[in-house]
């Protein structure tokens, strides 16, 4: 877009949506961009579907757990909450009012909680905004759709899954390393896309290529016709939200009034 055109957009109260992934490891047959490609995808797409805007992606994110594989870069907590600030400031300061960051990588969603709230801290009284965030398999009917079309049990979707394996095959067939997906084998997890991270989180240490390749799930039930019905079915849910976010429809999302 170009500045008169975002202009416009602002004129007419659009909603911005700012994608936040990773650039990590994600097994040995998908490549590093799979959260930041995956989240910008769906992204756009629900921005066109919602006839909204969405700003390019924020690739990098909070990462660090996977940092002894060679390829990952992460900005630490502090920093990624200054740049959501930041990115978040210059829209405000713009003109836009409603803004809604959607998140591609997990651990991103722990930093997002402080940054928003710092964010209406500083900002609320200048701009009178709105602001919300999410996962997209969080989002209000994702988790339904996941577990109506996926093909493994609970436990298949995690971290290069049947999910993001089949995201990715579909949104970037060429770079899937159709022969290293073969030679996997299932490491299903005790969480999954479809439910609530057990508590309490409990921390060893880093992941290391000398403990895991790096799966949580289950990969070898992907297909990239699964991807195409997983990205439509998140596209649709996010976009209805969307599109009642732009027209203020949201008094059962509110968290405090």
């Amino acid at each position: 877009m170009t500045w008169p055109e975002i202009q416009e957009a602002i004129k007419k109260g659009k909603v911005v949506i700012i994608p936040t992934g990773s650039i990590e490891q994600h097994g040995t047959a998908l490549p590093m961009n799979v959260d930041a490609n995956s989240v910008n995808s769906i992204a756009k797409a629900v921005a066109i579907k919602s006839n909204q805007i969405v700003t390019p992606p924020l690739v990098f994110g909070a990462s660090s757990f996977w940092r002894k594989f060679p390829g990952t870069m992460y900005l630490k907590p502090d920093t990624f909450k200054m740049v959501i600030e930041d990115l978040v400031y210059s829209l405000l300061e713009a003109g836009f009012r409603r803004i809604f960051i959607l998140n591609g990588h997990r651990p991103n969603i722990w930093f997002l909680d402080p940054a928003v709230v710092d964010i209406v801290d500083k900002y609320w009284e200048q701009y009178k905004f709105t602001i919300a965030f999410s996962a997209y398999w969080d989002m209000p009917g994702v988790r339904d759709e996941l577990n109506r079309l996926r093909k493994g049990e609970k436990g298949s979707m995690g971290h290069a899954c049947e999910a993001e394996t089949s995201l990715t095959m579909y949104l970037q067939p060429e770079l899937v390393r159709e022969n290293e997906l073969k030679k996997l084998k299932p490491r299903k997890v005790i969480w999954d896309w479809t439910t609530d991270r057990p508590m309490p989180q409990v921390y060893t240490g880093y992941a290391s290529p000398a403990t895991t390749e790096g799966i949580m799930g289950d990969p070898t039930c992907a297909t990239a016709e699964s991807g195409k019905k997983f990205f439509d079915a998140i596209v649709n849910k996010v976009s209805e939200f969307i599109s009642a976010y732009a027209t203020g429809n949201i008094d059962k999302y509110v968290l405090l009034k």
